[in-house]
């Protein structure tokens, strides 16, 4: 595991330290072994000059080591230049993975625009649904506007035969009055059937007019859901392929970390500075592969949030889809709107004086067979 690794490097830095400070003993032995063999060498200069001449070829042997370390390094970096090669078609091969999601995404946007073109095909059928019952609202008022005419033509008519019975028959005319607001009391019953009717009629097209409303917004609502639906999947798309890159690269810095503390492990003998010089080397790959992992596990937990606002949107997809079946139902039962103005109900009693219609007829016909009988009888007044 990566702590395991970390300990491990823990312990070569420490074995380095330790091997640093016997190099550093050593070197002070050889310094005092140096003064040794000067003071030597002025007492035998042919001996000092043999040991000058074979510590020449010491020094020589120690730079022939180090090309030959330069020589590794250099393969060491050609290895690395094919390393990010491999990298860069494995970045090429994800960003085409990419394409071909984000293909499928503009394949699963288009479906859902014919969806909504749908759904705007019946909002328009069920308008014109509603059209019609509102045409036929209209009809109907029309007729109940004509009964209302006649009825107050028919009242006119009671009333001038009434006069010609006072003028007849007094007696006749105290219970033809009474008739009269019998009659009238009918017509005032006839008004409130009809006022309430056209009340109902016009709370039933504002209930209409309001659910087609909400089942608009209910549509707006479903496309903005949509939308962000499409946005978030691509978004989680995104963050998964940066989850990969960041991976990668954490393998990458891994199999680098190993390589540079082999090479630290050969090193260790000879090159005192290449140690240190691997070691700042050695702590920055370790921060990064650090700041990696951190990078990692934030993107992680921002992938499981993004699922999770997925899933809420498509609860509320869901939701919003029920809703606009609902309000498209409300909207085929309820009756159309009807911008009719109020008729005034002066206007619909406005009767023809110059039509007239026998009052036995009328009071017969509202009050029955009866009423009718003694009228022929002359016993109309007893009636």
């Amino acid at each position: 595991t990566l702590g395991q690794v970390l300990r491990g490097l823990k312990q070569d830095k420490t074995q380095a330290c330790s091997e640093i400070q016997r190099l550093e003993k050593e070197l002070k032995a050889a310094k005092s072994h140096a003064k040794r063999l000067q003071a030597k060498l002025e007492q035998d200069g042919k001996s000092a000059g043999r040991e000058i001449d074979r510590l020449e070829e010491e020094l020589k042997a120690s730079q022939d080591q180090v090309r030959n370390l330069e020589a590794k390094l250099q393969q060491g970096n050609a290895h690395a230049d094919k390393e990010k090669k491999r990298l860069e078609k494995e970045l090429k091969a994800s960003q085409d993975h990419a394409k071909n999601v984000e293909a499928k995404l503009q394949q699963d946007n288009a479906i859902a625009e014919k969806e909504i073109k749908r759904l705007g095909k019946e909002l328009e059928s069920s308008h014109d649904h509603v059209n019609s019952l509102e045409a036929k609202l209209q009809q109907d008022s029309a007729n109940a506007d004509k009964e209302i005419k006649r009825l107050g033509k028919e009242l006119e008519a009671s009333r001038k035969k009434s006069k010609g019975l006072e003028e007849r028959n007094e007696k006749d005319n105290t219970n033809a009055a009474a008739a009269k607001k019998a009659l009238e009391k009918i017509l005032d019953g006839l008004r409130a059937d009809l006022l309430k009717e056209r009340k109902a009629k016009d709370e039933a097209r504002k209930e209409a007019k309001k659910q087609r409303k909400l089942k608009e917004k209910a549509i707006e609502d479903y496309k903005s859901e949509q939308e962000g639906h499409k946005k978030m999947s691509i978004q989680v798309e995104k963050e998964r392929e940066t989850v990969k890159q960041l991976g990668r690269r954490k393998t990458f810095t891994e199999q680098e970390l190993k390589r540079i503390t082999e090479e630290k492990k050969s090193l260790l003998e000879t090159q005192t500075e290449d140690i240190l010089k691997y070691e700042r080397q050695q702590e920055h790959l370790k921060s990064e592969l650090k700041e990696l992992e951190n990078q990692e596990a934030n993107k992680s937990k921002k992938i499981e949030k993004l699922e999770g606002e997925i899933k809420v949107l498509e609860v509320k997809l869901e939701i919003s889809e029920k809703r606009i079946n609902e309000l498209e139902i409300k909207v085929r039962e309820k009756p159309p709107e009807d911008d009719k103005s109020e008729v005034p109900l002066e206007d619909m009693l406005e009767v023809d004086e110059n039509e007239e219609e026998p009052e036995t007829e009328i009071f017969a016909r509202l009050l029955g067979d009866d009423m009718k009988k003694a009228l022929a009888e002359g016993d109309f007044g007893r009636k």
